[in-house]
């Protein structure tokens, strides 16, 4: 899969951590000072699911460059306030077989990103697990209260594909399910 994490913070940067680490092609889109050290040294992933250090992935602070349909999948993971402006940010690269992913926090993600490219292309994601930044770099999973659930809000979206991707993420240590009630 190819992957873009728009949002490389905690969970981002765990999430799209984990998938390069299965061999995913995963660009992380982060913060300067972050980034700069995922660059440096790699990303390092610890706590409750190991330690890991991850180097094959792109890590930067834009989009500058990028085309639209090199990615089978965006993941947001923004605070909710930079949710529009985050969706807005990744429209142009959004084609008709990239799916994007509100990988928040919080109700309401979803409808701002379907607005940017629409209910069949969004996919919801329940995610209860614990990602803190202890320095620039590195992710530590603190806690788990569930696995991600993963799922498609209309009635003409892929499941089927979004059944195939949380089956991805579950291979790659990230604990999670498809669900039909998103």
């Amino acid at each position: 899969m190819r992957v873009l994490v728009f949002g490389a913070g905690s969970m981002g940067s765990a999430v799209g951590g984990f998938l390069a680490k299965a061999g995913h092609d995963v660009t992380l889109v982060g913060r300067r000072k972050h980034i700069d050290a995922i660059r440096a040294r790699g990303l390092r992933i610890t706590g409750i699911w190991g330690e890991h250090l991850i180097r094959a992935l792109e890590a930067r602070t834009d989009l500058h460059g990028l085309q639209s349909g090199r990615f089978d999948l965006v993941i947001i993971a923004v605070k909710s306030y930079d949710t529009a402006a985050a969706a807005d940010a990744v429209r142009p690269l959004v084609d008709a077989n990239t799916l994007v992913c509100s990988y928040q926090n919080g109700l309401g993600n979803a409808d701002r990103i379907a607005e940017a490219v629409g209910w069949e292309r969004t996919i919801g994601a329940r995610v209860i697990y614990g990602v803190w930044l202890p320095e620039p770099g590195c992710a530590e999973v603190t806690v788990i209260a569930e696995p991600t659930a993963l799922g498609v809000y209309a009635a003409g979206a892929p499941a089927g594909r979004v059944r195939e991707i949380a089956a991805a993420m579950d291979a790659a240590g990230l604990p999670t399910v498809f669900s039909d009630r998103i």
